[in-house]
């Protein structure tokens, strides 16, 4: 399903749109790049709980999330990348409500993600989309700055979670 406001679709990734994906990371120079395949994996085996944001024929953001292993009804939220040009203008935070709204069944509860201190976006995000649901968010030791290789220098990155969410959401 295909939700459009003004020329702006969110709608579910496919195959086709992992270069794109690729090349929005790559061009914003804030998240780690992960290989060109493992776009291409989210956009096609995990395109039920990942969503691009297009702009004309442009794709303009991609969320990447997938449940837990451990607990079906938690959502972990991986990348949410936004292109330059569309930066606050509430893409995110719409890219993530239509995750909510539209993830079939069972029911997404909880959202986690982990979020390093310097990025005060996603921190904004995560914050506002508790705000915007009435539910708690909770934040927890996540992965510290020693569980990366040394040579990339990553701060530590606290979980956040978010929830629980009512299923009439």
């Amino acid at each position: 399903m295909n939700n459009t406001n003004g020329e702006l679709v969110i709608r579910r990734p496919n195959p086709q749109d992992a270069r794109d994906v690729y090349q929005l990371i790559r061009d914003s120079q804030t998240l780690d790049l992960n290989s060109a395949y493992a776009y291409l994996v989210l956009c096609d085996y995990f395109r039920e709980t990942c969503v691009i944001a297009e702009g004309g024929s442009q794709v303009v953001g991609f969320l990447s999330a997938f449940r837990s292993p451990l607990c079906s009804d938690t959502l972990f939220v991986w990348q949410i990348a936004v292109a330059g040009s569309h930066r606050k203008q509430g893409i995110g935070k719409r890219m993530l409500t239509y995750l909510l709204s539209e993830t079939a069944a069972p029911p997404i509860t909880y959202l986690e993600a982990t979020i390093s201190r310097s990025n005060v976006a996603s921190t904004r995000l995560f914050t506002r989309i508790a705000a915007a649901y009435d539910v708690p968010i909770e934040i927890i030791c996540g992965y510290q700055a020693e569980m990366f290789p040394p040579e990339i220098h990553h701060e530590e990155e606290p979980l956040y979670r978010i929830g629980p969410f009512t299923p009439q959401r």
